[in-house]
């Protein structure tokens, strides 16, 4: 049997001057919040420092307010390091994006990227992808789907496929008997499936991933 490459699909959400920018400020107040309460910490020491306690009431609150701010100055670093982060996959997105898009067997769908609270995240590209599933589906545009995504929300999509006589292969990691690990289970079932697991051994991962020439 001979199998063409039809088109390979890359589902991703994407990101925006507009988003890094939002995002910025978000972490930026969420910073902001940070260290009014380590002023707040620092207030309490004053306090005591300056109260007539007893030396064990005032070791074991420098020792509590000391944890606090501890806690406290880790989140601040945690926004501070993935503010820097997302610009670093901002950059690395675009790079990849313009590399991609001459490719006539390469097709990028993407949808915007959100931010809340200081946290980015991706939305309606599950919707995106289980969309096309169905309708390439129904014109008859492919056989077999290969999908490389471990997305429980795609378990109708691909049950509706194979309804329809197409063969779905999903690609992913699962470690069986984790749910810790993994919560796959339903959509492996829902078709064939590859574990990156346990399938391919470490260098046939990374001979997959390295481009080729």
């Amino acid at each position: 049997m001979n199998i063409e490459l039809k088109k390979a699909f890359f589902y991703e959400g994407k990101y925006s001057n507009k988003i890094i920018k939002n995002f910025n400020w978000s972490c930026n107040q969420e910073i902001s919040k940070i260290n009014e309460m380590i002023k707040k910490e620092q207030a309490i020491l004053s306090i005591i420092s300056q109260s007539k306690c007893s030396n064990i009431i005032r070791k074991k609150v420098n020792k509590h307010v000391g944890e606090i701010k501890k806690q406290l100055e880790g989140k601040k670093d945690k926004y501070s390091k993935y503010k820097q982060k997302q610009v670093r996959q901002f950059k690395g997105q675009k790079e990849f994006f313009e590399g991609l898009k001459n490719n006539p067997l390469i097709d990028i769908k993407h949808t915007p990227l959100k931010q809340h609270l200081g946290e980015i995240h991706q939305k309606g590209v599950d919707v995106l992808l289980a969309t096309d599933l169905v309708h390439l589906a129904h014109m008859e545009a492919y056989d077999i789907a290969i999908i490389l995504s471990g997305d429980t929300d795609l378990i109708g999509a691909v049950k509706l496929i194979k309804s329809r006589g197409k063969t779905p292969i999903i690609i992913s990691y699962h470690t069986p008997g984790d749910p810790l690990k993994s919560n796959i289970s339903d959509l492996a079932n829902a078709g064939k499936f590859l574990n990156l697991r346990t399938d391919f051994s470490d260098q046939e991962i990374l001979d997959m991933s390295n481009p080729r020439e």
